[in-house]
């Protein structure tokens, strides 16, 4: 289940016995917990209807991407729900505007997360903004490639040793780091002569990234806002979810005839998003053609 990045969001419990809703025995209590564990927050729970209990993740907890952890305890009763925190490329009011009258709040969320989940899978990459670290390799160069788009650098770790920490400024390198300008790396500052580090397996004086060593980057990863390309897509793809020949298209169903009608879809909208015009836009997103520097 997901919450939008900087919004509140009410969630449920529903207890169930042999299928049926049933009210628990005793006090309902929710705890809301981060990936650690740690406990961020006790919201006051509420009955609805039969079974079905209610609380409030507060917007305080939802500044950041992150994974929520819901544990609901009661007497003989333990369950944790899984919320991600996440960026929506379509705006609340936008996605509002575009959905037909009537629909739900999820059923809204869902036509933005259909757009969403097309838009990652196409590019390769995802368009939020988060802190964490990831691993990779040296080369043996100056510049150490990314899987991950990098907006900011916290530490390094080269061998799971502290070689970098920028908030204690510690360089044990000698030599600042830069992030490149795709953000898709970061080498050591152009503006010194680490020439004689280039080759592959050249360590000695350690002001490469070492060949095959592992570097753990902790920093901030992806974008710093939405690209207005992205949400334009997304809204693209957000109307087409409500389209009526959508579900053909989703079906992989490439001709439909009848006495009155027929329609044909090229066979490229099995391989793209399913819309030409959003397809187009993403070519400069896939990461499989980016410029690493």
């Amino acid at each position: 289940m997901e919450i939008y990045k900087g919004s509140s969001e009410t969630v449920y419990f529903r207890n169930y016995v042999n299928g049926t809703l049933t009210t628990v025995s005793g006090t309902v209590e929710l705890s809301i917990k981060g990936p650690d564990g740690e406990e961020l927050d006790t919201p006051a729970v509420a009955t609805g209807a039969t079974g079905v209990y209610s609380a409030t993740i507060p917007s305080s907890l939802t500044i950041e991407e992150a994974d929520l952890y819901a544990d609901w305890t009661a007497t003989n009763i333990e369950v944790t729900q899984l919320y991600k925190v996440v960026t929506p490329y379509i705006e609340t009011y936008d996605l509002i505007n575009l959905s037909p009258s009537g629909k739900t709040w999820d059923e809204l969320k869902y036509a933005e997360t259909y757009a969403r989940h097309k838009i990652n899978a196409f590019t390769m990459q995802t368009f939020g903004k988060i802190s964490k670290t990831i691993n990779t390799k040296g080369s043996g160069t100056d510049i150490l490639i990314l899987d991950e788009r990098i907006l900011s650098v916290e530490a390094v770790y080269q061998n799971r040793e502290l070689v970098i920490d920028l908030e204690e400024d510690t360089n044990t390198f000698g030599h600042p780091i830069k992030i490149t300008p795709t953000n898709r790396a970061i080498r050591l500052d152009e503006e010194y002569d680490i020439s004689e580090y280039r080759q592959a397996g050249i360590s000695s004086r350690g002001g490469a990234f070492k060949e095959s060593w592992d570097y753990d980057i902790q920093g901030v990863f992806g974008w710093a806002a939405v690209p207005s390309e992205i949400q334009s897509c997304a809204k693209e793809l957000a109307g087409d979810y409500w389209c009526n020949d959508n579900k053909w298209r989703e079906s992989y169903v490439e001709s439909i005839k009848n006495e009155s009608y027929s329609m044909k879809f090229d066979k490229e909208v099995f391989s793209g998003t399913g819309n030409s015009y959003v397809d187009a836009i993403l070519e400069d997103f896939l990461i499989t053609r980016s410029v690493i520097l």
